[in-house]
């Protein structure tokens, strides 16, 4: 069964894409076999331009049939994104997820375990048998892949040792015990350790028990959302990012040959345009003549 997928995409942008060509049926066509496209002509068109019937290339190079494309008008924020390729500037709306470098290679200078300290092990495999009732509660919904991913529990990482752990998407969630965590010295300490995990290229969440026991359809709900922006099977050098986090210093892989392209700036601002709601028959990216767009 083939599962269909959409998102919406600034009507703009270009892709590279495969349409039918039965504008002169005396036309020589090169075969397959040769190279060719047989009855087919590789194009340029602008997502709004796309129609049922016409294919676009996904990170595979599979093509991917156009299912439905429906324009709508948009008046609100964009991503200004200024590229270091002759300060190219291009646009993306928030939501959009688009493929950029790995952030998290490795949790610490070697990249080995061994440089956790030793009774981190330990001490780790204790706290899993003293969980919290929060921690517990949402070990439930974070356990087995249930959001797609894989979740540790109890996790060394460096000198720390982190509630709950997704390697995939470079995620960490902490739970917050009412009274432990606000203290000023406790306040003081998580900020550090957030500081040292997102140095690492890391994200952290952190929730209060009260909302975990309370509300855990937001709190997994927010969870899930943030592994979205995670490593892809096939091309383990990259990682999927919404649009409104990448920053300043960060490598976008560009246009159908995934060359590596530094952000210079990123700003939002307003902006009036047509959108266009891109719906696909199968497959879960594709590739635009400059960004690769995760749907």
């Amino acid at each position: 069964m083939i599962n269909s997928r959409h998102d919406t995409i600034i009507s703009e942008i270009v892709v590279p894409c495969i349409v039918i060509n039965n504008s002169n049926i005396h036309e020589s066509k090169i075969p397959p076999a040769c190279g060719g496209l047989g009855g087919k002509v590789l194009q340029s068109k602008t997502v709004n331009e796309l129609q049922p019937g016409i294919q676009i290339f996904d990170l595979d190079n599979n093509a991917l049939p156009i299912k439905q494309s429906k324009s709508e008008h948009y008046n609100g924020i964009v991503m200004e994104i200024t590229l270091d390729k002759s300060n190219q500037i291009h646009y993306l709306l928030p939501e959009n997820l688009v493929l950029c470098q790995r952030k998290t290679t490795k949790l610490s200078p070697t990249g080995h375990w061994d440089d956790i300290p030793a009774h981190h092990f330990q001490k780790a495999r204790q706290l899993r048998q003293q969980t919290t009732p929060p921690e517990k509660r949402l070990w439930q919904y974070l356990r087995s892949k249930q959001l797609g991913i894989k979740f540790r529990s109890q996790h060394p990482i460096n000198r720390y040792i982190v509630d709950f752990y997704a390697r995939k998407a470079g995620l960490v969630v902490e739970v917050d015990g009412k009274m432990a965590h606000t203290y000023p010295g406790q306040v003081k300490h998580d900020r550090e350790r957030d500081k040292f995990m997102e140095g690492l290229g890391l994200k952290v969440l952190r929730f209060s028990a009260s909302d975990v026991m309370s509300n855990i359809e937001g709190v997994i709900s927010e969870i899930e959302y943030h592994t979205q922006e995670a490593v892809l099977d096939n091309f383990t050098s990259g990682q999927w990012r919404y649009a409104k986090n990448i920053q300043a210093g960060d490598k976008i892989f560009i246009e159908k040959n995934l060359n590596l392209c530094k952000v210079i700036a990123v700003q939002e601002v307003e902006m009036d345009c047509d959108v266009t709601i891109l719906e696909l028959d199968g497959g879960d990216n594709f590739i635009s003549d400059c960004f690769v767009f995760h749907i």
